[in-house]
């Protein structure tokens, strides 16, 4: 009770500030940034309450790019509609979405890096009545998913309303807007509008992904998950396969992870920052007979430092090693969820102490306890590559 007073005090706070327009700092710093385009982001900030504070954290949120070219429409549209699908039953009693799952995983205007698309009215609007007697976010997400997949008409001929490219991948990340007028698109385009339709229509939707392939030359697949309320967990459907067939399920892979719904850090696969996404590796091993899951505990050889520590996993893919976990410490030991290895597809492990470099070669991970010690080494030491050769590229995202 007492936090929920405290929270409802300092939302009435926040909204008193904007209108008064004496933004909190934070605030204030992001339409600093805007530029020219502060005016604009003002005006949705004007919005009454609750609206203003939704527009308040998307704005807290966004990355300099957004901040000088979103409008205030589709700032409005974007809470509003959002607002709107809390109406939906799957919201409604026990067992329902939170807000704050709402506002993490529903209210977010993108996905990824995608271009600024204002997706959500015509999304909305062509799907709305379909799920409105849904009465889990389960049975919508279906709904939605099978909408994608449907054929459409044009030039008086049915077509895929989406279909999958895998040569897509070599192009930027497309909006949703851009993929349902171009019809075709990587795993990443099609996800990235999987997403943004279930959002749309109030189910809670997250990005979805496995950085390399440990068996192919290969990067990146992805797919998503929705919220499902009636069994409470997360529910996954893939991109390549109207079936919903997971890729991830058939193949060999590190480390599979989720991204954050809305992350103040933009980009964050092309910055490789697995650290802030949610390991979820044991789950899809699960789900795949040709891979374990392994628990790796890393310990360093050196003194406890006062500052973290970055540890970081590779795998081997086109001819160099890749980052595929990382986590930071101070007391000199991490763990790792990763796939199980036999051997063939070893991982490297290092870590960089005040300029002196611990690696390891750990060329088999158990599917019981394991544990690696990283030995301090001469800094640029070259590290052999791991003794297998690169096996053809297959399909993928």
């Amino acid at each position: 009770m007492k936090t929920f007073l405290a929270s409802t005090l300092l939302a009435a706070v926040t909204v008193a500030c904007l209108h008064g327009e004496t933004f909190p700092r934070q605030l204030e710093e992001s339409l600093q940034r805007a530029g020219e385009n502060r005016d604009e982001l003002k005006k949705a900030l004007a919005e009454p309450a609750p609206a203003a504070e939704d527009v308040s954290y998307l704005v807290n949120r966004a990355s300099q790019s957004d901040l000088a070219n979103l409008t205030a429409a589709q700032l409005k549209n974007t809470v509003d509609l959002s607002r709107k699908a809390m109406g939906m039953p799957w919201y409604q009693g026990p067992g329902g979405v939170t807000p704050d799952m709402w506002r993490e995983y529903v209210l977010p205007y993108r996905v990824l890096d995608e271009p600024l698309d204002d997706w959500r009215p015509g999304f909305y609007e062509a799907l709305a009545s379909q799920v409105e007697g849904c009465q889990t976010s389960g049975e919508a997400a279906v709904i939605a998913h099978k909408w994608i997949w449907s054929a459409v008409e044009e030039n008086h001929k049915p077509r895929p309303r989406v279909q999958f490219d895998n040569n897509a991948g070599e192009y930027r990340n497309m909006s949703p807007g851009q993929l349902i007028k171009l019809h075709s698109g990587s795993c990443f385009d099609i996800n990235i509008l999987q997403v943004a339709v279930m959002r749309a229509i109030g189910v809670p939707a997250r990005f979805c992904c496995v950085p390399y392939w440990t068996d192919a030359d290969e990067c990146y697949h992805s797919w998503i998950e929705y919220w499902d309320t009636k069994s409470s967990r997360w529910v996954p459907l893939d991109a390549v396969s109207d079936a919903r067939v997971l890729l991830v399920a058939m193949r060999r892979f590190a480390v599979a992870y989720a991204l954050p719904g809305y992350s103040s850090e933009p980009d964050l696969i092309g910055k490789e920052r697995w650290d802030l996404m949610e390991n979820t590796t044991e789950k899809y091993c699960s789900m795949n007979p040709k891979v374990k899951f392994a628990r790796l505990k890393v310990r360093l050889e050196a003194e406890t430092s006062q500052a973290a520590v970055p540890i970081t996993v590779y795998t081997y893919n086109y001819g160099a090693w890749r980052a595929v976990a990382m986590s930071s410490t101070t007391n000199m030991e991490a763990e790792f969820p990763l796939c199980a290895t036999d051997g063939m597809y070893p991982y490297l492990v290092s870590a960089s102490v005040n300029g002196q470099l611990f690696w390891s070669l750990c060329p088999v991970l158990s599917h019981t306890k394991n544990e690696i010690v990283l030995q301090k080494d001469t800094p640029n030491k070259d590290v052999a590559c791991p003794p297998f050769a690169p096996q053809p590229a297959t399909t993928g995202g």
